[in-house]
């Protein structure tokens, strides 16, 4: 009985938790193609949040808009003679019968996705599928009649392990550039990644503007680029960091915080990466390079 303490008691919800039509229309594909198998995938924390996936340079997530609240989302699990079997499922309506449905039909019918899709009226995203077990173009319907011109997708893995909480960036374009010695981490509506570049001297971030209401329960990613002076965040009244550890803008480091109000980011458990990071310790007086097995020194 041990594990289940970690699931704890389960509750009754409210109607507005338990009624249909609760998702909304934006919808992301992120073909395992795309994915960077030389990082990191993430793995979601106690809260089963997960970080940004990590993709290609060059890459980005492409969105779907489907016919809203046509997203169907169900998950069917049973007990076989040896274990349980479990089937997810995931289906979307995209309305018309454009050059870009078609293509996408036939150029990837069958292929490998992973999915991230949103609630409507909350600024919640879920996210099924990983590279391992990724979610796969199982099948599609066209319709062309009297009712309705629309193509209707369905995607479906097998495994025992259902959809998470995505925290992580949609990866669009590139990221917001920060500017060099910046005392100020300002943000820009719209732009979910933030790269900090070499600083002249260490630094230390110090505020954050450009926060408006409707950005309040948002995530953002702040990425390291830096091998010798990188700005350091520390744990304070505008920036909430967990045990209160500092970070560093070191190359390779990254970091999701969710903008708590108008002047107040708090970082989400579990999304610190410092796979391939490289930076300077001041202690130890070199550079510390992790992108090796076991890490290394350079003098």
């Amino acid at each position: 009985m041990a594990p289940m303490a970690s699931v704890g008691n389960v509750k009754a919800v409210r109607d507005e938790l338990t009624q249909g039509n609760c998702f909304s229309i934006n919808v992301w594909l992120i073909a395992v193609g795309q994915v960077d198998q030389d990082k990191v995938f993430p793995t979601p924390n106690i809260n089963r949040e997960m970080a940004t996936i990590p993709i290609k340079r060059g890459e980005i997530m492409h969105q779907f808009q489907a016919i809203g609240d046509s997203i169907k989302e169900n998950s069917k699990g049973e007990r076989g003679e040896i274990t349980t079997e479990v089937i997810n499922s995931l289906e979307l309506v995209m309305g018309g019968a454009g050059f870009q449905l078609y293509k996408f039909i036939e150029e990837h019918a069958g292929d490998r996705f992973i999915v991230i899709y949103q609630d409507c009226e909350k600024r919640i995203r879920h996210i099924a599928g990983t590279c391992l077990r990724p979610m796969i173009l199982k099948s599609f319907i066209r319709k062309m009649d009297q009712e309705v011109t629309a193509i209707t997708f369905r995607f479906e893995n097998i495994a025992l392990s259902l959809p998470k909480i995505y925290v992580g960036a949609i990866v669009k374009q590139d990221p917001e550039q920060v500017l060099v010695d910046s005392l100020t981490l300002n943000l820009v509506r719209g732009k979910e990644q933030y790269r900090f570049p070499e600083n002249t001297s260490f630094t230390n971030l110090i505020s954050v503007t450009g926060i408006t209401p409707d950005m309040y329960g948002a995530h953002i990613e702040l990425l390291g680029g830096s091998t010798s002076y990188p700005t350091k965040i520390t744990s304070g009244d505008e920036f909430i960091l967990v045990d209160s550890l500092p970070w560093y803008s070191s190359f390779g480091f990254s970091i999701i915080f969710r903008i708590l109000d108008s002047n107040t980011l708090v970082e989400v458990t579990g999304s610190r990466n410092i796979k391939g990071a490289i930076w300077y310790d001041e202690d130890e007086g070199g550079i510390w390079d992790e992108s090796y097995e076991d890490g290394i020194w350079h003098d």
